[in-house]
C-alpha cells in the first residue's frame, strides 16, 4: 500500500509541477504580451507627442514669420513716410533759401555811380 501511495504521490506531484510549469509559462507569456503591448502603446504615445510638438513648432514658426513680415512691412512704410517728409523739408529749405536771397537782392543798395568812374581810393589799391 505504501508503494501505491508513493506512486500516487509522485504522480500527483508530477501533475502539480506540470500545472505550475504551465502556470509559469502562461504567466510569462502574458507578461511578454503585456510588456509588448505597453511598449507599443508607449511607442504610439511618443510618436504622437513628437508629431504634436513638431506641428506646434511649425505653427509658432509660421505665426512668427507672419508677424516678422508685418513688422518689416510697417518699418518699410515708416521709412518711406520719413523719406517723403525729409524730401518735403529739403524742398521747403531750398525754397526758403532762394526766397531769402531774392529778398536780399531786392534790399541790396544799388550804387549811385557807374563803374567806369574811378574813385581816388581804388587807384591806390591797384
Amino acid at each position: 500500500m505504501q508503494l501505491l501511495t508513493c506512486r500516487t504521490y509522485i504522480h500527483k506531484e508530477g501533475l502539480r509541477q506540470q500545472q505550475l510549469f504551465h502556470c509559469i509559462t502562461s504567466t510569462t507569456f502574458y507578461l511578454i504580451l503585456l510588456t509588448s503591448g505597453v511598449l507599443d502603446n508607449l511607442k504610439d504615445y511618443t510618436v504622437k507627442a513628437l508629431v504634436n510638438a513638431v506641428d506646434h513648432l511649425g505653427t509658432v514658426a509660421s505665426k512668427l514669420t507672419d508677424l516678422f513680415d508685418q513688422q518689416s512691412s510697417d518699418i518699410s512704410t515708416m521709412e518711406l513716410r520719413a523719406s517723403c517728409v525729409s524730401q518735403q523739408l529739403l524742398t521747403c529749405r531750398t525754397y526758403i533759401d532762394k526766397e531769402g536771397l531774392r529778398q536780399q537782392q531786392l534790399l541790396a543798395v544799388i550804387p549811385l555811380h557807374h563803374k567806369h568812374y574811378i574813385l581816388p581810393n581804388s587807384v591806390n589799391k591797384r
